[in-house]
């Protein structure tokens, strides 16, 4: 029996609903109602894309022209987020900030939709000119997320006041953001000759996209090692053994693939200048694309050609169109505008009464409401099934005579042996990569 979160005669009428939302008026009834529909779309969308069914979510939302809607979305809350919600959790009481949460996670399910959506090239085709906000908002979420990698934040601890929770939980749903950036980002890339002109120079001048890339391929914010080897699948982290942890997962692969597009694409790479600096930050990926990724994504072969001659070469001048227009990201622009039309003191102190000074009863009315929308145990019983076909096919073999083996190699805590006999007469095949498993 196929699961649905939306029956297929309702989700024209859920789609047909999707409409912006200023600044002002987020948290408000009719936010409310439209975030409850975009879970249960979003949710939607997961069971058709990974039940192999027909993707009816994705073809109403390009043909009802709504994608361009949920980029509005995501810069509102965007702007909602760094503008009024420092304003909101300086006090340290705050009765609604599970509400906080709810709209901090409204960011996060529209990215997760789009994510699923934009794999089309239709899709990101269907994003027309607000194509140039979304790239400008992927990169300032992978900037932020290599801030939140840096600072430690995938290991701390959840503090114990509400402001501090609120600051965790903002970070927390950050980071995946951030994941989400990446991912979307690459498929943007993968379609440049598709999109408008201006598009190939966002990536390559205005933002520098490839050296962005190569920092994130340096510190490998989808892996870490606390008690165990743990890899950020599917929107959380998971502890990961054996072969396992050589897999490539989903957003590293995607942040490769993103390089290559880049850099095998004429309206990119014709827009891209090689200087010295440029020269030595992406030669550094020379030696991040090893024989293990390669064995998984061989189409990376040729990228694996192109940065090993890139570091003997001399850097060279491309010959740039300098008369291109720089377009103006407008969504964001009008968001903000529009904001400020209204007045900031004026949209905080609306806030300050939604979600610092909520009464008891309606905190407890749209919890309960929030709740049913989340549709939680039929999410989870769809998780644990996706979870159960992934653990069975992990490896627990020995690497030398493929029986069951429960011991791992001492040093890279990856591959099995059954005994110090099998690991000794495997020695000569394994020591190259020993070295290279160690994080």
């Amino acid at each position: 029996m196929e699961i649905n979160f939306v029956e297929p005669q309702e989700i024209d009428f859920f789609i047909q609903s999707i409409q912006e939302f200023e600044v002002f008026d987020i948290g408000s009834k009719n936010w409310l109602e439209t975030h409850e529909k975009i879970i249960k779309l979003n949710q939607q969308a997961i069971v058709e894309a990974s039940g192999n069914r027909e993707e009816v979510v994705k073809e109403l939302l390009i043909i009802k022209n709504k994608l361009p809607i949920l980029i509005h979305e995501v810069l509102s809350i965007s702007v909602w987020r760094k503008q009024v919600l420092p304003k909101l959790s300086t006090n340290s009481n705050i009765s609604g900030s599970f509400f906080i949460y709810s709209v901090l996670f409204h960011e996060s399910v529209i990215l997760s939709l789009l994510e699923l959506v934009l794999y089309h090239e239709n899709s990101c085709v269907a994003l027309e000119e607000t194509v140039v906000d979304m790239i400008d908002y992927c990169v300032e979420g992978i900037i932020y997320l290599i801030g939140l990698f840096q600072d430690g934040h995938h290991q701390n601890e959840i503090e114990d006041s509400s402001s501090e929770e609120i600051d965790h939980q903002k970070k927390g749903i950050l980071f995946e953001i951030g994941m989400k950036c990446i991912i979307i980002l690459s498929y943007l890339c993968d379609n440049v000759s598709n999109l408008s002109v201006s598009v190939a120079r966002r990536v390559t001048q205005t933002h520098d996209i490839p050296c962005l890339l190569s920092e994130l391929l340096a510190i490998r914010p989808w892996l870490r090692k606390c008690k165990s080897f743990e890899k950020f699948i599917d929107g959380k982290w998971v502890a990961v053994e054996g072969e396992e942890i050589l897999k490539v997962v989903k957003v590293e692969a995607q942040t490769w693939f993103c390089l290559r597009s880049i850099m095998f694409q004429r309206e990119t790479f014709e827009n891209y200048e090689i200087n010295s600096f440029r020269q030595r930050e992406l030669g550094k990926c020379s030696g991040l694309l090893n024989d293990l990724i390669l064995e998984q994504l061989p189409p990376l072969a040729d990228l694996k050609k192109f940065l090993c001659t890139l570091q003997i070469s001399s850097s060279h001048q491309n010959n740039l169109d300098r008369l291109v227009l720089e377009v103006v990201p407008q969504v964001l622009n009008n968001i903000i505008k529009n904001a400020e039309k209204k007045g900031w003191n004026s949209i905080i102190d609306h806030h300050k009464k939604i979600f610092v000074e909520m009464d008891k009863t309606n905190i407890v009315d749209i919890a309960k409401q929030l709740n049913k929308s989340y549709d939680w145990d039929k999410m989870i019983d769809f998780e644990e099934n996706q979870e159960k076909q992934r653990t069975q096919t992990v490896s627990k073999l020995c690497a030398a005579c493929k029986k069951e083996a429960e011991k791992k190699c001492s040093r890279c805590q990856i591959v099995f042996y059954c005994c110090r006999n099998c690991q000794v007469k495997d020695w000569n095949n394994h020591k190259e990569k020993c070295y290279q498993y160690v994080v």
